[in-house]
């Protein structure tokens, strides 16, 4: 199921707004039905507002982490 596509400018980072995307995919899967949600995501998803997005409408997720000396 597709429930929504952004376009963002060539310039923006692939993540970017990615947490509110996810919000409103949860819901929209949610509102047709959907029970087992899981999340997957690339490393630009891997970040802490797209995992507390998923926390906060406890559903699975799977994504990358990248390792930086920070």
């Amino acid at each position: 199921m597709v429930s929504g596509i952004r376009l963002r400018a060539g310039r923006a980072g692939s993540g970017r707004g990615a947490a509110s995307m996810l919000t409103e995919a949860i819901n929209v899967a949610k509102a047709a039905g959907a029970q087992n949600i899981l999340v997957r995501g690339d490393a630009a998803y891997g970040n802490s507002s797209v995992i507390w997005a998923a926390l906060r409408a406890k559903v699975g997720f799977s994504v990358v982490l990248t390792r930086t000396r920070r």
